[in-house]
């Protein structure tokens, strides 16, 4: 790929995920994250779009045992409202899910900016908690 493609590219992918946007008035949450692991949503994304939006990742898993395979980058946010929110994008599958705590899904899409055709989102009827979970 030569630096004309490269770009072509890379202005692609911006536009592709231009819709997303940071949360505004948001606090970065250390890791591990202290909340309720509400799965609310899935979606597609690939690493570089959620990294032009969001930047680097606030942490990113490497040990494959303790993912899906393969790396998960990981951000999350604590907004004015006190709600919290956690992106965790499946690298290798291209798979984002949004966690969120209390469990409301279109408010944190509405937040994040997600399009559900871009993205093919897909909210949980129900919403789960991490089956990993053995908090409170």
């Amino acid at each position: 790929m030569d630096e004309t493609q490269t770009s072509e590219a890379t202005v692609a992918s911006v536009a592709w995920c231009a819709d997303m946007q940071y949360p505004l008035n948001s606090e970065c949450l250390p890791f591990p994250v202290h909340m309720k692991p509400w799965i609310v949503a899935v979606f597609k994304a690939t690493r570089e779009d959620l990294r032009a939006v969001f930047g680097p990742p606030h942490y990113v898993e490497t040990d494959g045992t303790r993912t899906f395979g393969g790396d998960e980058d990981n951000w999350a946010w604590q907004l004015e409202s006190g709600e919290r929110v956690l992106i965790v994008l499946r690298v290798p599958y291209d798979d984002g899910v949004l966690y969120c705590d209390p469990p409301d899904a279109h408010r944190m899409i509405s937040v994040l900016g997600i399009d559900s055709a871009k993205h093919r989102l897909q909210i949980l009827p129900t919403p789960l908690v991490d089956p990993c979970y053995s908090g409170p």
